[in-house]
């Protein structure tokens, strides 16, 4: 088995978006809320208009203005988190299908679980401890790798000569837990981002999301600041398992 980390990559339109934001993001946004009061003749091409008005916005609860321009990123994420993802229904997703992928042992991934590896050092009791869940997780992984394996052999998809196949690939795929590495492309509004972030990125949620989630909005945050700066998050995890968001993201 492989043990891969979790990824956010930035396709290059939306990275031309971020790098120009008051053009591609916050000028549509100003119009859309321009519509409401019928003040076209206040908005400015140095963006400082739009920022001032999208402020107000977000201040005042008027959020369905930030529904007319969306983003569209690739993630590499475990199953378990994917399922998670897709409860926000708004956004839309394109799913990395283990129907139709045919995993063999040499291209099998399981996404390493951000516990196994804090930024922070541990105590030579913590870090005694998470060796020992590491070892169960990794039993855990190959034994599902290699169940998998067995049984799309016993199907007959992993064969040269022609052989009649037993059944589809995906009836092995019970098998497979919740690590195995999964891609997806999503795509939502800023509203809806702007949601995500604040359910996601909270103490309380799991940080298995919170793992991708925060490293997400502090890009975000960066290239974008008027529209996700005023969004908590759970600081003490940034610090003791994340450090530096930039880490995450890889740029296409």
């Amino acid at each position: 088995m492989v043990e891969v980390k979790p990824k956010i990559i930035v396709p290059a339109r939306t990275r031309i978006k971020l790098q120009d934001a008051n053009f591609w993001l916050l000028d549509g946004l100003e119009e859309a809320a321009r519509v409401s009061y019928q003040s076209f003749g206040n908005k400015t091409d140095d963006g400082e208009s739009a920022k001032k008005l999208l402020g107000n916005c977000k201040k005042n609860g008027h959020f369905s203005v930030f529904e007319h321009e969306s983003l569209t990123l690739n993630l590499i994420v475990d199953r378990g988190v994917s399922m998670e993802l897709l409860r926000h229904r708004i956004a839309s997703y394109t799913h990395e299908s283990t129907r139709y992928v045919k995993y063999d042992k040499s291209d099998m991934e399981f996404m390493k679980m951000i516990e196994f590896n804090p930024v922070k050092t541990p105590t030579p009791e913590e870090q005694k401890a998470i060796d020992v869940l590491h070892d169960l997780w990794v039993e855990g992984c190959e034994h599902s790798e290699k169940t998998y394996c067995k049984m799309m052999e016993r199907l007959g998809y992993y064969k040269t000569e022609k052989l009649l196949k037993l059944g589809p690939p995906e009836t092995a795929r019970s098998v497979l837990n919740n690590s195995l590495k999964s891609e997806m492309v999503i795509t939502r509004n800023i509203r809806n981002a702007i949601e995500f972030f604040m359910q996601r990125c909270d103490k309380h949620a799991h940080p298995h999301m919170k793992e991708i989630a925060i490293p997400m909005m502090k890009m975000f945050q960066s290239y974008v600041p008027v529209l996700f700066d005023d969004i908590p998050y759970d600081e003490d995890f940034y610090e003791q398992y994340i450090g530096d968001w930039h880490n995450y993201i890889e740029y296409k």
